[in-house]
């Protein structure tokens, strides 16, 4: 080979290695960070966060839709939410729960997978399929399809 083909062999290589998929860094944040906290994402198809740092009728509404999820086992809920703007008494009720876990440190925001409150569905290797973020504008038609997604 010659040395104009090394070198570009080279350059595309470093920038190949130094390109990362969004989709697979944020895969990897994730399973990382449960991961640390003694869960193993392969026995979920969704994660639920509930913040307190989306509109007041979201929040509510999401915690509501959670609350039915607390004895679904194939939903992780994640409470990153110290009840001061939404109620989370309910979960703290059912504390025994394998599939609630707690944020206080708010550690999953600082990861940047995702913002406010969110649906984050999982395929079946584990990776996150979708995520689908829960806005004022929509709010119910966005909950019926994260219902339905949730009984599929």
């Amino acid at each position: 080979m010659n040395l104009p083909i090394k070198a570009f062999s080279v350059l595309l290589l470093i920038f190949s290695l130094t390109c990362t998929d969004p989709k697979v860094e944020k895969n990897e944040k994730l399973k990382s960070f449960l991961w640390e906290k003694g869960i193993d994402i392969n026995q979920y198809s969704s994660i639920l966060v509930l913040t307190e740092e989306s509109c007041p009728a979201c929040s509510h509404s999401f915690a509501s839709l959670l609350e039915k999820q607390i004895e679904n086992k194939k939903s992780l809920l994640i409470i990153s939410a110290r009840g001061t703007l939404v109620d989370i008494s309910m979960f703290l009720k059912a504390e025994a729960e394998e599939n609630i876990l707690y944020d206080w440190k708010l550690e999953l925001k600082k990861l940047e997978i995702h913002n406010d409150l969110n649906a984050i569905f999982l395929d079946k290797q584990g990776a996150i399929d979708t995520i689908v973020a829960i806005r004022a504008k929509g709010l119910q038609s966005t909950l019926a399809y994260i219902s339905n997604r949730l009984e599929e």
